[in-house]
């Protein structure tokens, strides 16, 4: 997705606590309307649109961002 094609359109940046997702441009913050899904030793953050993953955090390596 390029910078012309990006959801967000006001002239003032977002929140630095907001999350992209890449697959399909949807935004809200971190704290918004995201699925979670939280097994045995990880929780795992994704799209509420397309059910991309966004990032997965363990107890054992911390947050990971997806590539």
């Amino acid at each position: 997705m390029s910078a012309s094609d990006h959801p967000h359109t006001s002239a003032e940046p977002p929140p630095k606590s907001t999350l992209f997702c890449p697959d399909c441009g949807h935004e809200s913050d971190a704290t918004g309307d995201w699925t979670v899904s939280e097994e045995t030793a990880e929780t795992v953050i994704s799209c509420p649109d397309c059910g991309t993953e966004i990032a997965t955090w363990s107890q054992s390596r911390g947050l990971c961002f997806a590539d």
